[in-house]
């Protein structure tokens, strides 16, 4: 699969897997990603703004098109692509919050700082939420067309007893 990735662990501070920013899911990496994964501790505060800009961050520091920072060699699948341009070409990005608990700030201040930062409308992501499932196919074709302008963000939480 055509997929680059990067993980930053948040509590009070980040730390990034990746300093550079995405690297390609080949089988090393996502190796290296599990065992980096193992060894993180849920200790501190969960700092999410700071972690969603950092995130924000690498998203807008890739090549719209391979998802890589300038610099980084492409892998061969990439190599073997034309350059074609539009928003099918263009790779998907996406922003998940694995997170251990509730964060620091409010949800409402976490969604006002981001949607101020991004020009986002807080009453899209509400509305998209409430969206019932009899809407798919409005939902997906609406997500396609907001590829390239806003990234969306996904909160993975465990539950509590884990």
């Amino acid at each position: 699969n055509n997929i680059v990735f990067n993980l930053i662990a948040f509590n009070s501070t980040i730390t990034e897997w990746q300093a550079i920013g995405p690297t390609v899911a080949d089988e090393t990496a996502c190796h290296d990603a599990i065992a980096w994964i193992d060894q993180l501790e849920a200790v501190g505060g969960t700092a999410t703004e700071v972690a969603i800009f950092r995130a924000r961050h690498h998203l807008d520091a890739v090549d719209p098109h391979t998802g890589l920072c300038s610099g980084q060699r492409n892998p061969a699948w990439m190599q073997n692509c034309s350059n074609k341009t539009g928003i099918f070409n263009m790779i998907t990005k996406a922003i998940y919050l694995l997170t251990d608990g509730k964060p620091d700030s409010s949800c409402t201040s976490i969604l006002k700082t981001v949607s101020d930062a991004w020009k986002i409308d807080p009453s899209s992501i509400d509305e998209n939420s409430r969206r019932s499932a009899k809407d798919k196919t409005t939902k997906l074709r609406r997500n396609a067309q907001n590829y390239s302008k806003d990234f969306p963000i996904h909160t993975i939480s465990p539950p509590l007893s884990e």
